[in-house]
């Protein structure tokens, strides 16, 4: 009698998984006329607050939020797995919800997304707008990833990412506004972002405190410090490949750790393009273009710098100079140097070595940084290994070389690699 009864009891068990009826992969609905004395497991019985619904979330859960201005925290309490994320998702075109428009998250008092101790946890679609306080902090927390999000800072750093074992991605978001940096990532923080832009910051677009940080594809500008800086005494790692910093104080401004440019361009600073401080930093430059920055284009301190294939014109100061106390060690390789005010390299330096090029490099328009065809960067750059893409997504190279600087011409443009942001 026993052993029929469990038999029952398992067959019951697994027809019930089989159904997908077991805790969790439920589809929830907010909207801006729900009651959070609802269900909230359809657009009729939605829930009222953001807040309340995400407390409620477990793993494969997908919460959809239409279109509206939302006041509270939003702080997950359940954790997701990598099969069965946890998704919260604004509803803009009015599919899920029947609510079409801007999903609008806000919080008046300090904090308005806090992703503590949980993981897999997604987010897409969604406008945060911050008052005080971070609008965006982590802690204990990984596998985060935003999506098509906007964040608006208020009055200090619009993301933290702490002391802690962090790691969160961007995709396509925009963050913006905050008085003080748009991103900060400190000690045992990963940050990485595809796509979109970092702009309008009170400080630094990105500042490190011993985190590491990716950026593909992302465009700064308008900010009132450095694209990127590393400002303390600790080890740090920025890799940016294919980035775009301008109107900024310094495009790269590292003290420690190292930094890694491929592709990237950096233009109108009021200050240096790039900047290495007096505790011994590394930076990798290559297949960059630096243009029109108000100092040196790239200023050595102490440490190393490997810099291939870029670009230095129009500087208010040297193309390339180090510190008076000759700290810094130098590899160049195929570089390009034109119209810098004070010349091409510092007196330390002296002359630019390492198949230097020193001519106009014709490029297309003010603001257009990619080559024209009397340009003599046109297949004159060092060979590279693998595919290298350049700015528009040309896998180089086209033609007999590489080209110097951060785009390859092409008189007709062949087929075009996919950029993992696209």
């Amino acid at each position: 009698m026993r052993t029929r009864w469990m038999t029952a009891l398992l067959c019951c068990v697994a027809t019930l998984c089989a159904h997908g009826v077991a805790a969790g992969q439920t589809t929830y609905y907010v909207r801006a006329t729900g009651d959070n004395g609802n269900a909230g497991t359809s657009p009729a019985q939605a829930w009222g607050t953001v807040e309340h619904a995400v407390r409620q979330l477990q793993a494969g859960d997908t919460l959809w939020i239409g279109a509206g201005t939302y006041e509270g925290r939003v702080k997950p309490e359940n954790t997701g797995t990598a099969e069965d994320p946890i998704t919260i998702r604004g509803d803009v075109t009015g599919a899920q919800t029947g609510d079409a428009g801007s999903v609008i998250l806000e919080r008046s008092k300090h904090g308005l997304v806090n992703v503590q101790g949980v993981s897999h946890v997604r987010f897409a679609d969604l406008v945060l707008r911050g008052n005080t306080g971070n609008v965006l902090s982590m802690r204990d927390a990984q596998h985060v990833r935003f999506q098509r999000c906007e964040f608006i800072g208020g009055t200090t750093d619009v993301i933290a990412v702490p002391r802690t074992w962090v790691e969160v991605t961007l995709i396509d978001c925009v963050v913006h506004g905050g008085a003080q940096d748009l991103i900060q990532v400190n000690q045992g923080g990963t940050l990485t972002m595809i796509g979109g832009t970092l702009r309008n910051s009170g400080a630094d677009a990105v500042k490190l405190d011993g985190g590491h940080v990716t950026l593909t594809g992302v465009t700064m500008h308008d900010i009132a410090g450095a694209g990127v800086n590393s400002p303390l005494n600790k080890q740090t790692r920025a890799t940016l490949d294919r980035v775009v910093i301008r109107d900024a104080q310094y495009g790269i401004k590292f003290n420690r750790g190292e930094a890694i440019l491929d592709g990237c361009v950096i233009h109108d600073t009021s200050s240096r393009g790039v900047e290495l401080g007096s505790l011994g930093p590394s930076v990798t430059i290559r297949n960059s273009t630096i243009v029109r920055t108000g100092s040196d284009g790239i200023y050595l301190g102490k440490g190393g710098a490997n810099i291939t294939n870029t670009i230095v014109a129009h500087t208010n100061g040297y193309g390339i100079e180090k510190h008076k106390q000759n700290w810094a060690t130098i590899t160049q390789s195929n570089n390009l140097y034109w119209d810098n005010s004070l010349g091409p390299a510092g007196p330390i330096i002296g002359t630019p070595g390492g198949n230097v090029v020193l001519g106009d490099p014709h490029f297309a328009g003010t603001d257009d940084f990619s080559l024209q065809v009397a340009s003599p960067a046109i297949d004159a750059g060092a060979d590279r290994d693998g595919v290298v893409i350049d700015m528009v997504g040309i896998a180089r190279p086209v033609g007999d070389g590489v080209d110097i600087g951060a785009y390859e011409y092409a008189t007709a443009l062949p087929p075009m690699v996919t950029l993992p942001y696209r």
